[in-house]
C-alpha cells in the first residue's frame, strides 16, 4: 500500500478494531504511519484514564434506596427532636434533612447531619466504617503490536478518607452510625496570632484615638486653621470654597464657616459673612441667618435685632424665621426697651409657627407683658388667657400673677 493510512484507519487501529490486513502491514513498513498510530494510542490512553466510571444500574438503585432510608430516618429524628423542643423553629429539622439529601444526591453516599444539642450526658462517639476502594482497568491497544490489547495503568485511587466521628444520643458501640467517607482537607500553614496589646489593669483609663479622614482636603485644611487659632485665615479659606462645584464640598465649607463665625462672633467675622453673601447668592439665605446668630452671640443687640428682622422679612417661609423673630422681639424688649417693635416681632413668631411649639407659648406671655406696658390691656388679657388655657398650672407662677394684677383682671 503506497498511500498512507487515513485518520479513520489510524483511530480504528488505536481502538483495537479491525482495519484490514493491509493496514497492519503498512504500519509495520511505514514509520510515519506508525508514529501517527502511537500518538493516537497515547491520546486514547490518556482519555480513558481520565474518564470517570459510571455506576451501574444496580448501584444507582442501591444509592436511591439508601437515600430513601436515610431521609426517612432523618425525618423521624427531626419529628422526635421538635416534639421535645416545641419552642424552636419548626423548619430547623427539615432544613437540615433537606441539606443532607442534596449533599447525598451529589456525592452518591449518605452523610450524617450534626445532631441538635441535648441536655443529656455526653454522647458516645463511634467511628464510621470506610468502604474499600478498587481500581478499574480498561483495554487499550498496545503500541508495538496493534493487533493485541494491553491493560492501562489503574485509575488513581481516591483520597485517603478522613476518620469521621458522629455524636449520637443513645447510640451504643454495638450499633455504629453510618457516615460518609469525606476526603481529608488540604493541609494549610497554621495561622499566626495577630499582635495585640497587653490588657490594661482594672480601673485603668484607656484613651483611643480615631483618625477621621475628610473627603475634602481643602475643607479639612480650613478646619485645621480654625483649630490652630487662626479664625480669619480659616474663614477666608472656607468662604473661597463656597463656590465649589464638587458635590458636597460647598456644604462642608459652609459648616466650617458657621463653626468659625459662632466661635468668633466679632465684627470681622460678620464682615466676612457680608462679603460672602455678595459673592455667593446660592448660600445667601444660610449666611444671612448666620449673621443674625453671630451678632446675637457678639452681644450687639441693636445690630442683631436689625439683622434678625431683615432675615425674617426676606425669608418668611424659612423655618428659622420664627426663631429670628422671637430673638428679635426678646432683644428689643429686654435690651432696647422697644415694646412696640417687640409686639410686632412676637406677632410674626406666632404667624410663622401657628399655634404649636414652646416658642410661641413664650411669645404669647411676653407679648401680653409688652401690651400691658403699652396700656393695651384688653389685647394683653386675650394673650394671657390663651396662655393659661394651655398651661393652667402656671397660674401660681409669680410672674403670671403679677401680670394678671397689672392687666386688672383675674383669669
Amino acid at each position: 500500500m503506497a498511500q498512507h493510512l487515513t485518520e479513520t484507519q489510524v483511530w480504528s487501529l488505536a481502538a483495537g478494531e479491525s482495519a484490514g490486513g493491509e493496514a497492519h502491514a503498512h504500519v509495520s513498513a511505514c514509520p510515519e504511519c506508525r508514529t501517527r498510530l502511537e500518538e493516537a494510542a497515547g491520546v486514547r490512553r490518556l482519555t480513558l484514564a481520565a474518564r470517570v466510571a459510571e455506576p451501574s444500574a444496580a448501584a444507582r438503585v442501591e444509592r436511591l434506596e439508601r437515600f430513601d432510608r436515610r431521609l426517612a430516618l432523618e425525618r423521624h429524628k427531626t419529628r422526635r427532636w421538635l416534639d421535645r423542643r416545641p419552642m424552636l423553629l419548626p423548619a430547623l429539622g427539615m432544613a437540615a434533612a433537606a441539606g443532607a439529601a442534596a449533599a447525598m444526591m451529589v456525592a452518591g453516599t449518605p452523610k450524617v447531619l450534626p445532631t441538635p444539642p441535648s441536655l443529656a450526658p455526653a454522647p458516645i462517639l463511634s467511628q464510621a466504617p470506610v468502604a474499600p476502594t478498587t481500581s478499574v482497568t480498561r483495554p487499550v491497544p498496545a503500541v508495538d503490536n496493534p493487533g493485541t490489547v494491553a491493560p492501562v495503568a489503574p485509575a488513581p485511587a481516591p483520597m485517603a478518607p478522613r476518620k469521621t466521628f458522629v455524636a449520637r444520643k443513645g447510640v451504643t458501640a454495638a450499633a455504629p452510625v453510618v457516615a460518609a467517607a469525606v476526603p481529608a482537607p488540604l493541609e494549610t500553614a497554621p495561622l499566626l496570632p495577630a499582635p495585640s496589646a497587653m490588657p490594661a489593669p482594672a480601673g485603668t483609663q484607656v484613651t483611643v484615638e480615631v483618625a477621621m479622614v475628610s473627603p475634602f482636603p481643602a475643607v479639612a485644611g480650613a478646619r485645621e486653621l480654625a483649630r490652630a487659632g487662626q479664625p480669619a485665615q480659616a474663614m477666608t479659606a472656607a468662604v473661597a470654597l463656597l463656590a465649589s462645584t464638587m458635590p458636597g464640598e460647598a456644604q462642608a465649607a459652609l459648616a466650617v464657616v458657621r463653626e468659625v463665625a459662632l466661635q468668633n462672633p466679632d465684627m470681622d467675622s460678620v464682615a466676612a459673612l457680608d462679603a460672602a453673601m455678595s459673592a455667593n447668592p446660592d448660600h445667601q439665605e444660610a449666611l444671612w441667618y448666620l449673621a443674625c446668630e453671630a451678632t446675637v452671640l457678639g452681644k450687639r443687640p441693636a445690630e442683631a435685632v436689625e439683622r434678625c428682622r431683615n432675615f425674617a422679612a426676606a425669608y418668611p417661609e424659612n423655618p428659622r424665621a420664627r426663631d429670628a423673630s422671637y430673638v428679635a422681639g426678646t432683644l428689643a424688649r429686654e435690651a432696647l426697651g422697644d415694646c412696640v417693635g417687640a409686639v410686632e416681632d412676637y406677632r410674626k413668631a406666632l404667624v410663622f409657627t401657628g399655634q404649636l411649639g414652646s416658642l410661641n407659648d413664650d411669645a404669647l406671655f411676653w407679648r401680653a407683658h409688652c401690651l400691658a406696658q403699652l396700656n393695651r390691656n384688653e389685647e394683653g388679657r386675650q394673650d394671657l388667657q390663651q396662655f393659661l388655657a394651655r398651661y393652667p398650672t402656671r397660674r401660681v407662677d409669680p410672674k403670671v400673677r403679677a401680670l394678671q394684677s397689672r392687666l386688672g383682671r383675674n383669669h
